[in-house]
């Protein structure tokens, strides 16, 4: 599973890229942490 986009962003320290697939695990990791969410496809 390749990601199609990154987002980039560049700060005082340097440059930042972050791909979408890393957004989507990491809301799906704190959607499993809510309270009454059973399941996700």
């Amino acid at each position: 599973m390749l990601a199609e986009h990154e987002t980039y962003a560049t700060t005082e320290f340097g440059n930042i890229k972050i791909a979408d697939d890393v957004v989507a695990i990491i809301a799906g990791l704190a959607a499993s942490e809510v309270e009454g969410v059973a399941g996700m496809s």
